[in-house]
């Protein structure tokens, strides 16, 4: 059995890690879209808040906008084979501390995994230390094809 998952930062190919994602991958990577908010903390990595899991990012940061990423499909199973890619994420589900959760959303019209900043942290706190994008894309480090960058 094989599960998607969407990738919009230091994952997607190219990219710091997307050596993680190589050995996993069971087919070619597709580019994506998807509705949400786009941070970069100071540390060069990226955030994602959606509209579903982050109801107040909207009163903060307006509309939220396009976040570009890439669709990955990995040879692993819903419930095993996650544990490199949760550990590089620090997801650990339940725990506010965890910086990310890995959640099913729907993108495209189809179900994938995606791991956004976890909804349990202060997203004021997150918000204040970040850069942001309404549209945005990630490359690098650094915040592209952005407009609203704050």
């Amino acid at each position: 059995m094989s599960v998607r998952l969407v990738v919009y930062g230091t994952l997607m190919p190219g990219e710091s890690q997307g050596g993680l994602l190589a050995p996993l991958l069971a087919g070619a990577p597709r580019p994506v879209t998807l509705e949400g908010w786009l941070l970069l903390l100071p540390e060069g990595y990226p955030a994602l808040l959606v509209p579903s899991l982050h109801p107040q990012a909207a009163a903060l940061l307006g509309p939220p906008g396009v976040v570009h990423g890439v669709c990955c499909l990995l040879g692993i199973t819903r419930e095993a084979g996650w544990e490199a890619l949760d550990a590089w994420e620090d997801h650990r589900p339940g725990d506010p501390t965890s910086l990310y959760t890995r959640v099913e959303v729907e993108v495209e019209g189809e179900v994938v995994f995606i791991y956004v900043w976890n909804p349990l942290r202060d997203i004021e706190q997150l918000i204040r230390r970040a850069t942001w994008a309404r549209a945005g894309r990630f490359r690098g480090e650094a915040l592209y094809q952005g407009e609203g960058v704050g």
